[in-house]
């Protein structure tokens, strides 16, 4: 009998094998370790402050890209609610038909903000991706001088694939991803200066 796995199987068995490739692939290139510089938290958001201006470039480019496209239709159905919501109730049938129609009307425009998000990510994403390979660099800036001059082609074409493909996700993220790894940062720089100046 053939087994059928659902949804709550293949995630999982995703993640096992790419952490298999993963092992698989560290122990075929013999990967050297990459050394990072040292940095505190002013550090972060000086390294990271161009990505965060290209974010926000990103962000209001895909605004006016997508706003004059998708806004008129969501406009529309936003009305549609509003109608719905505001006929008359004579009696129960009228009642059960007008809640029918709200939720009809509300069902809809959720979808249809949900394919809107969905463009507006993959143009961000595209823009982020051509960002990154136009030089921008998310782990770059934190490794130190000529560090990736140590590795091995093949490594190093690798990590700038890595780096790419990051560069792209958080610039397509927002720059309000970038702020919450700064404040990521942040906090854990201060918890771990606390924990070192008070001791228990």
């Amino acid at each position: 009998m053939p087994v059928r796995l659902n949804e709550n199987h293949v995630m999982p068995l995703m993640e096992i094998g790419a952490f298999a490739i993963a092992l698989i692939a560290l122990a075929w290139l013999k990967s050297e370790a990459l050394t990072f510089a040292n940095f505190g938290p002013s550090d972060v958001l000086t390294r990271l402050t161009p990505l965060i201006l290209t974010s926000a470039f990103i962000e209001r480019t895909v605004e006016v890209l997508i706003s004059p496209w998708r806004d008129p239709e969501a406009n529309r159905q936003t009305t549609a609610i509003q109608t719905a919501k505001a006929a008359p109730e004579p009696d129960d049938a009228a009642t059960a038909q007008k809640l029918q129609n709200v939720a009809a009307a509300t069902d809809a425009l959720t979808a249809y903000t949900g394919t809107t998000q969905r463009y507006a990510y993959l143009t961000g994403l595209t823009l982020g991706l051509v960002a990154s390979l136009a030089g921008l660099s998310a782990l770059r800036p934190f490794l130190v001088k000529d560090a990736l001059n140590a590795l091995s082609p093949l490594q190093h074409n690798l990590f700038a694939g890595f780096d790419i493909t990051l560069t792209a996700a958080l610039l397509a993220g927002g720059a309000d991803g970038l702020h919450s790894i700064i404040s990521a940062f942040t906090s854990f720089f201060s918890a771990t200066a606390d924990r070192v100046s008070n001791p228990t």
